[in-house]
């Protein structure tokens, strides 16, 4: 009985620091990833922060204030393919595989997925959890399958270490890659048969407040999962949008505005700085953090927070995935 409970006692340990073992390194290649991926975010934010300024200065969009809004586009476009590289890279460290072919690999296991599954809207939607989440299980995978002398074509390197290489990740790659595309067609599919929004019973007209509320909290839910929240709840921002354009039409015929909360209420008084309303953590980074990092991370973010753009803090810091700031972020 006493050795009964020794086995199930080390096999509860065993178990245990497995799954350590696993998650630990994860969430560690994520908030590196995340880090190396900080340059390309100011470019895209700071060109948006530039256009936006421009457009309001102006008036209208002049072709240098388009030129801007269009570097923005293109690097927002290609990001999931930067985060799911970087992350890559750094988890092929973690598991001594070759850092280069790693990370094209998961980019083109991205592209596939992303131009082979069905219901392209949510695709775009979960675009970026994907790109994270990927190369979380594909490389450990792909680490397991190259153990096997029986997928290696193969084992002579005399035409050098790097062909035998690229040659013996043929057969294991195509295996991870079919893995890989049924994961995500099945999570699809699955996604595309829930009616996520139809879940939610807040009546707009009746119940505005709880509405907004609603809004805050799932947005704040979404972002912190990777997934961008304005996009994936659309149909409840085109409710806010057009309250805004009510209240407008309504004070230029002489009356008065009666739907307080709106898209401009909530840019204004909910997401100050950004979702989570982060602009509060960035005076909170420049009067207590110890560290220089985060102190310019905070600092970088001024400019763009002003305009409720705060993509640097959230894969900067970062607060996606960081279970420590989940309540705070929420709240």
């Amino acid at each position: 009985m006493q050795d009964h409970a020794k086995n199930h006692q080390l096999s509860k340990v065993i178990t245990s620091s497995h799954i350590r073992r696993y998650i630990v390194p994860s969430l560690q290649a994520i908030r590196e990833g995340m880090l190396w991926l900080i340059p390309c975010l100011m470019i895209s934010s700071f060109a948006l922060f530039f256009a936006s300024i421009g457009e309001f200065i102006a008036g209208h969009r002049y072709p240098w204030i388009e030129l801007f809004y269009q570097a923005h586009s293109a690097i927002a476009t290609f990001f999931p393919y930067l985060m799911t590289s970087t992350i890559s890279y750094v988890l092929a460290m973690q598991w001594k595989l070759p850092r280069p072919p790693i990370a094209l690999l998961m980019m083109t296991f991205l592209v596939t997925v992303s131009n082979l599954l069905p219901a392209e809207n949510t695709v775009l939607t979960f675009h970026i959890i994907m790109a994270i989440t990927m190369p979380l299980y594909a490389i450990p995978l792909l680490a397991y399958l190259l153990k096997f002398d029986a997928l290696k074509l193969t084992k002579t390197d005399s035409a050098g270490q790097i062909v035998k290489e690229s040659l013996n990740f043929v057969l294991p790659a195509l295996i991870t890659a079919f893995i890989v595309l049924a994961v995500n067609y099945g999570v699809v599919t699955a996604l595309v048969n829930v009616e996520f929004l139809s879940l939610l019973s807040v009546d707009y007209s009746n119940e505005p407040t709880l509405f907004g509320v609603t809004f805050a909290a799932l947005n704040s839910t979404l972002w912190f999962m990777g997934v961008h929240g304005y996009y994936a709840l659309l149909p409840l921002v085109e409710l806010l949008q057009e309250a805004s354009n009510l209240n407008y039409s309504t004070t230029l015929a002489g009356g008065a505005a009666q739907y307080h909360m709106n898209l401009s209420f909530m840019g204004a008084f909910v997401f100050i700085g950004g979702s989570g309303a982060t602009f509060s953590l960035v005076i909170a980074l420049l009067l207590f953090a110890k560290q220089r990092s985060l102190r310019l991370i905070a600092l970088a973010s001024i400019p763009i927070g002003i305009l409720n753009i705060n993509e640097i803090l959230l894969f900067g810091l970062p607060i996606i995935f960081n279970p420590r700031l989940f309540l705070p972020f929420l709240i």
